[in-house]
């Protein structure tokens, strides 16, 4: 009967520490794949959101200055410092254009990004027709404001993304707590089996002794 006991602790004994190895396991694996989720979130904050705000608003700057140029040289077409600023300002513009179209799309971003394109070229197009000031200051208002949109949009996926990484990161930290409290517990289980398994080989030790010198 004693060796029955034993045998059936025995068993006990394997398949708590295999839980307490086999959830140790599972919240190491959990944590890391959690942890890997907010990376990944990460990286589209730090590499996509942020410096696709920072370029569009970029390009936005350098419109601003193209309008001014445009503005001076109307007042003096013959200026050829001027009209040679209202270039430069045209390319900068450009420049930052094609380091945002670098930079991947979120889901929905591409049509507000073609409308910036659409509009560029419209007022690219008023442009080399000779177009009067108002028509361009026109021109230049809805190119800026598909800029914005691009803006807003952009700064609005930067929140969701915070808040995204926040929400992943409480959560990982509640399911690795979790599974450390489970196998914790397997693991006061496991100790507590070994003493009981101690004091049965104790006792069953003492009746043995008891016997033989009875005998």
């Amino acid at each position: 009967m004693g060796g029955a006991h034993s045998v059936s602790a025995a068993r006990w004994m394997v398949g708590v520490m295999a839980s307490v190895v086999l959830a140790f396991l599972i919240a190491t694996v959990a944590s890391q794949e959690l942890e890997g989720a907010v990376a990944d979130r990460a990286g589209d904050l730090v590499g996509n959101a942020m410096p696709s705000v920072e370029m569009m608003s970029t390009a936005r700057g350098h419109l601003h200055r193209f309008e001014r140029a445009l503005e001076r040289a109307d007042d003096d077409p013959t200026n050829a410092e001027l009209i040679a600023e209202a270039e430069d300002a045209r390319h900068d513009l450009e420049v930052a254009l094609a380091q945002y179209a670098q930079l991947p799309y979120f889901t929905g971003e591409q049509p507000l990004a073609a409308r910036v394109t659409t509009t560029l070229a419209q007022l690219d197009g008023d442009r080399g027709g000779h177009a009067n000031l108002a028509a361009l200051r026109r021109d230049i208002a809805h190119v800026d404001q598909a800029m914005q949109g691009v803006v807003n949009f952009d700064a609005d996926m930067g929140e969701r993304i915070g808040r995204e990484i926040e929400r992943t990161r409480g959560e990982a930290k509640g399911a690795v707590a979790l599974l450390d409290a489970f196998s914790v517990a397997l693991a006061l289980s496991a100790v507590v089996l070994a003493l009981r398994q101690l004091r049965r080989a104790a006792r069953e030790r003492a009746l043995e002794v008891e016997a033989q010198k009875r005998r």
